[in-house]
């Protein structure tokens, strides 16, 4: 499907983290996708605005000099990467232990936990993209690591707006499709 109109795109997104159980067995993990039906997705609400980034990868030469002079071997890539930058308008508790790196994910069970006792964890998102009359535009099911690095800011009637980084890392289960209008 190619657009050939102009369309407001807007975003829901879901999370879910490695080493959290899935529905009928198993944790997630790179290997194993979890079902979009599965209850253990973190839905992030309302996402206010997002935008997906791709850098470009560099090339570097390979030379080989096994037959007496040096000659171009191959091409070897490097350093190219797709990101995806999301502004929620719900602080929810997943993104307070995001910040604060907690060991584990926070939920509106959570009350005490130690910061920096983990990583920003990875996982999968869906991603669903969709335009101004509900039609799925995209929608990415993608591996990778998810951030909020803040600021952590509020005050002076403020709302908190936390603004996520979502690095997609290669994967053979990541998957794009686009919708039907």
């Amino acid at each position: 499907m190619i657009i050939e109109e102009s369309k407001a795109l807007g975003a829901s997104l879901l999370f879910f983290p490695e080493g959290a159980a899935l529905q009928g067995g198993g944790v997630c993990s790179s290997a194993l996708v979890p079902n979009p039906a599965d209850p253990g997705w973190i839905d992030f609400q309302r996402v206010e605005a997002w935008e997906g980034s791709r850098k470009d990868a560099k090339y570097e030469l390979v030379k080989d000099s096994t037959i007496g002079r040096l000659m171009l071997a191959d091409e070897v890539e490097v350093d190219g990467y797709i990101e995806y930058k999301f502004t929620t308008n719900v602080v929810l508790g997943f993104i307070i232990g995001l910040f604060f790196r907690s060991a584990t994910p926070l939920n509106a069970n959570s009350y005490q936990f130690n910061p920096d006792a983990g990583l920003a964890p990875r996982g999968w998102i869906i991603l669903d993209n969709r335009d101004q009359a509900g039609n799925l535009i995209l929608v990415a099911n993608l591996w990778g690591r998810l951030r909020f690095d803040g600021p952590w800011k509020g005050g002076n009637g403020a709302l908190i707006k936390p603004d996520l980084l979502f690095n997609v890392y290669k994967n053979a289960n990541n998957t794009l499709a686009l919708g039907t209008q």
